[in-house]
């Protein structure tokens, strides 16, 4: 099954178009540096002739430290957009199962579509829940063992009239509503050139909507129904989102923004998936690290 996913000359297609080509020295910024050999696994090695600190090709990104070769890392992606498991995957690459599981949240955490940054014209913001999850946890409280003492997560999904989406873990607090201070948090930075904005029955959005000077819909309450506008969108997208999840037998609750970043992508992808996301963890930094993924919270923050 593997061996029909990986493709050699897709691979060598995707490899050939990424561009490592160091301008600096990572560690202290300085333009004078030299070439200084070749790694174990063949890639270029630099040293800074002001700082003294050698450096490689794939220093800064998340490919640092990684003693699997880029082929390898281009061939789990394949694996990945093809739908195979990390079971398969480690017994299809010969890599430990642990180590599929780390590369698949090192590579979410980074890669993020920039359909996540502006909303424009009209916008679709539905509320919805998911429940807690604490799977693979090996320490927990024994309070939210019971399900009855989990507290569900609130989830925005947010699509406007361009194709723009956004999907955001808000608060786990419960099963209250979102208050002004909240909403700000979340749409203030996001929302440019909005003209409607279509939500549920929250009476928080209408504080917001008032501040932002923007037109409201509410589709669900008689005060603010608008003929023509509806939370469609939104809803069908927040039910897609539940249906991904399903694949993997449920996620833990504190990756549920990397799960997101994913499903994001296969949302707006226009090509290869796999020369997709090789360019943007060729092109940026290194967010998460193994030790790092016991403090990962369902915001895609780190736990101080």
């Amino acid at each position: 099954m593997a061996d029909l996913i990986v493709d050699g000359d897709q691979l060598d297609g995707v490899l050939g178009s990424l561009n490592f080509e160091k301008t600096s020295c990572p560690h202290c910024g300085s333009v004078y540096f030299v070439r200084y050999g070749r790694t174990r696994i063949g890639r270029q090695r630099y040293s800074c002739r002001e700082c003294r600190k050698t450096f490689s090709e794939t220093t800064g990104t998340p490919f640092m430290y990684s003693k699997k070769t880029l082929r390898t890392w281009a061939g789990y992606l394949f694996c990945m957009g093809g739908g195979l498991t990390l079971r398969q995957i480690s017994k299809a690459l010969g890599m430990n199962l642990s180590t599929a599981f780390s590369w698949r949240h090192k590579i979410l955490s980074v890669a993020v579509t920039k359909t996540d940054t502006v909303l424009t014209e009209t916008i679709e913001v539905n509320e919805f829940w998911l429940k807690e999850n604490f799977k693979g946890c090996r320490r927990i409280n024994p309070h939210f063992r019971d399900a009855e003492n989990r507290c569900p997560i609130l989830m925005l999904s947010c699509r406007d009239s361009q194709g723009n989406i956004m999907l955001r873990a808000a608060t786990r607090k419960g099963l209250r509503k979102l208050e002004y201070a909240d909403i700000s948090d979340i749409l203030g930075p996001v929302i440019k050139r909005c003209k409607m904005l279509v939500t549920t029955s929250n009476l928080s959005y209408v504080s917001f909507a008032k501040k932002k000077h923007l037109r409201l819909c509410m589709p669900y309450s008689a005060s603010y129904r608008r003929p023509g506008f509806s939370l469609r969108n939104a809803e069908i997208q927040a039910r897609g989102f539940k249906g991904f999840l399903k694949r993997f037998r449920s996620v833990a609750s504190k990756y549920l923004s990397h799960y997101m970043n994913w499903y994001r992508i296969m949302l707006n992808r226009s090509g290869s998936l796999t020369a997709e996301i090789m360019d943007m963890l060729s092109s940026r930094p290194r967010m998460l690290t193994v030790y790092d993924l016991k403090n990962v919270q369902f915001d895609g923050t780190l736990r101080q």
